[in-house]
């Protein structure tokens, strides 16, 4: 098979945070930067363009049994060698026709090669995608940064206590008037895991729960919409979760909301992150990198109360 002068290389999803420009000081990645660009003689490595402007690429060797990336070199490259080096990237930004020509250019061959390549390419990145959390190893003084080290980052495995569900479904049951399991949801008025957001007026009468109208709105459902306590009540609703999604690979929580002003991610009782919304769908993400404790949690706050998130616990990363 013809040897390939510019290649394909996709970082697993893992690593997409590792990249030294986004984890060293600004002014230790300019260090690195500007060697690159001497080393190369201000040309790129792969095209020899001279009469761009340059980005320096950095090239891992990934070992998933030992789950490390190790550093092999930083290289300088013009921005379309680099868009092919990054091809899902151009793809994501409508660049990977451009892209493609000049894989087919620089390589000087042909389309099926090209698709062979990329296969090739996207099947290494989902076996690499198996690895979480990737241990970084970089000797910078080889590349012109003596003295400067990369700090290994914290990110610990997220369990995620709404693993399983399907919140497409849950919002349009609860769109049509129906039913929510109950251990979908918790509340902080009554309790902690036993108080079910979802619940008809009728029942809540059933349970004698000692509610005030107002409480009461809290935890009635009617058949045609949720909004209908507010008008039956004469009161604000309260925050209502849309959806929950955790990306262990970033070390991420998403959280999107209704009827919230307001989230508190709290670790044991502690508010470790606090972010407002003025108003409509509250979209927010929390990542848990060097939190330290065991679990974290979420509290929204609205005119209508409070809704809080069960625990999601932390485990470290092997």
């Amino acid at each position: 098979m013809k040897t390939l002068k510019l290649t394909i290389n996709l970082l697993p999803k893992g690593a997409w945070g590792n990249n030294l420009s986004a984890i060293l000081p600004k002014k230790d990645w300019d260090i690195l930067r500007q060697a690159c660009y001497k080393r190369a003689k201000n040309h790129c490595s792969v095209c020899g363009a001279n009469d761009a402007e340059l980005d320096a690429h950095e090239v891992w060797d990934f070992d998933v049994k030992t789950k490390t990336q190790a550093l092999k070199d930083i290289v300088a490259l013009c921005s379309a060698c680099h868009g092919v080096k990054h091809y899902r990237n151009s793809e994501r930004i409508g660049y990977e026709e451009s892209a493609k020509r000049h894989f087919l250019k620089i390589n000087e061959c042909g389309e099926i090669v090209f698709a062979g390549h990329y296969a090739e390419a996207q099947a290494l990145f989902e076996e690499r995608n198996g690895v979480l959390r990737w241990k970084v190893r970089a000797d910078l003084d080889k590349f012109g940064g003596t003295g400067i080290e990369v700090r290994e980052r914290n990110i610990p495995i997220i369990i995620n206590p709404y693993e399983g569900i399907d919140w497409v479904i849950v919002n349009h049951v609860r769109a049509d008037g129906g039913q929510v399991p109950t251990e979908f949801f918790v509340g902080t008025d009554l309790g902690a895991k036993h108080t079910v957001l979802l619940l008809t007026f009728e029942e809540t009468c059933d349970n004698n729960l000692p509610l005030k109208p107002e409480k009461k709105a809290r935890y009635f459902l009617a058949k045609k919409n949720v909004a209908e306590s507010a008008r039956v009540f004469g009161c604000p609703l309260p925050p209502r979760i849309r959806s929950i999604a955790v990306n262990n690979y970033d070390g991420t929580i998403a959280v999107v909301s209704d009827y919230a002003s307001k989230i508190e991610w709290l670790c044991g009782d502690k508010v470790v992150r606090t972010k407002y919304n003025i108003a409509g769908k509250f979209v927010t993400k929390f990542c848990v990198e060097d939190v330290e404790g065991v679990s974290v949690r979420f509290r929204l706050t609205g005119n209508g109360g409070q809704a809080c998130s069960m625990d999601f616990r932390l485990i470290k990363a092997n």
